[in-house]
């Protein structure tokens, strides 16, 4: 059977093994509880239109960056390591 990993931090696997306990199962069955209802997928799409949206807005007024990949990718790393 195949499996999937996930590097997790300790108070990540910590919160979903203790929200798995409240509804009385196990972290398997909670993650593809969660992962596996329509609900979920309604809701994850929900939440990429609402992060695209003004983006393609932005391109439709031509509105765009002038930034490389390279420029976001030192910019997003810098943001990483101020933190």
């Amino acid at each position: 059977m195949p499996q999937l990993l996930i590097d997790l931090t300790n108070d990540q696997h910590e919160r979903i093994k203790a929200l798995a306990d409240l509804e009385g199962k196990s972290v398997s069955e909670y993650v593809l509880d969660c992962s596996m209802t329509p609900d979920s997928d309604d809701a994850a799409l929900h939440q990429i239109k609402s992060l695209l949206q003004p983006r393609i807005e932005q391109a439709g007024r031509g509105d765009l960056s002038d930034k490389t990949f390279e420029d976001i990718k030192r910019e997003c790393r810098d943001t990483l390591t101020d933190k």
